[in-house]
């Protein structure tokens, strides 16, 4: 008997949602367990209200390999869902109730992943291109080619998900760091030549900290405090404009201090001032001598 599930559609680029409440029997139980690796179908709701029937295996003639994948290849289903998902959709394997194979040509594999929280449950279909097309021709050796198209994907999905986690593993120790800030009232270490700017270039100075503050130049920005240290043993981990005046910028950096043998001892905030070459006038100037900085090798 065919397990029935009513969906309702969700707006997505690279596939339907549908949302299902958590506490159905469709959610309870894997697809190997539930239908003994039968075929699965589910009725759609489009936004015009019409239904429309979707086979699980519409694209692939045989039923039985389409059935082994979804039952076998669980774990490898999952890591494919996880890596191959939209960038804007992100996915976690933890949170993924059960996946298996929606359709499977001889270029490309669907997957129908359902991912649960709290409020109920979730399905993203995440198609995955093959790294190599199989040859429609040559019958018997179709399943060997999407066997080895499918091992190759798992591959990259686990470099990618061991890529991730580090990714995750070196945010979290990032956001553990002491922040770089700037209190309102903090009393700044300028240097003798520093000279603020005079009032009709306020608003410049400011606009122009925001945006070396901003995200787009932040290699830049730490690129500059390293020339500036010029030091070996002093690597820049963060840096952020402090202030910025009318005879150079006075930079905020994190800098981590290595021993001779290239190991991290400490880490410690510095305050290093930047000098412009002279002293600016005007906003064209200023601009002119803040781009000199940044682009200076």
């Amino acid at each position: 008997m065919f397990l029935l599930a009513i969906s309702f559609l969700l707006a997505s680029r690279n596939g339907v949602h549908s949302f299902i409440p958590s506490n159905t029997p469709f959610m309870r139980q894997g697809i190997c367990a539930r239908t003994k690796c039968t075929p699965s179908y589910a009725i759609m709701i489009s936004p015009s209200g019409e239904e429309s029937s979707v086979a699980s295996n519409v694209m692939f003639e045989d039923d039985n390999m389409v059935e082994r994948i979804s039952c076998d290849r669980t774990g490898s289903l999952a890591r494919m869902a996880v890596a191959f998902s939209p960038p804007e959709q992100p996915v976690e394997i933890k949170d993924i109730e059960h996946v298996d194979v929606l359709s499977v040509d001889d270029h490309h594999i669907e997957l129908q992943a359902v991912i649960c929280e709290t409020e109920g449950c979730v399905t993203l279909f995440v198609p995955v291109e093959f790294p190599h097309a199989c040859d429609q021709d040559e019958s018997n050796g179709m399943e060997e080619c999407i066997i080895e198209n499918m091992d190759e994907l798992d591959q990259l999905a686990m470099q990618w998900l061991e890529q991730h986690d580090q990714d995750s593993e070196q945010a979290k120790a990032e956001a553990e760091e002491e922040p770089l800030i700037v209190e309102s009232n903090e009393v700044l270490p300028y240097p003798s030549w520093w000279s603020k700017p005079a009032m009709e270039l306020v608003d410049e100075c400011e606009n122009i900290q925001k945006i070396l503050n901003g995200d787009g130049f932040q290699d830049a920005v730490e690129s500059l405090v390293s020339k500036e240290l010029n030091d070996r043993k002093a690597v820049v981990q963060k840096a952020m404009v402090a202030a910025s005046g009318t005879s150079g910028l006075l930079m905020r950096a994190r800098v981590a201090k290595l021993d001779i043998f290239g190991d991290e001892m400490e880490k410690i905030i510095m305050d290093v001032p930047v000098r412009f070459h002279q002293k600016v006038t005007d906003s064209e100037s200023l601009r002119s001598a803040v781009l000199g900085l940044m682009a200076a090798p």
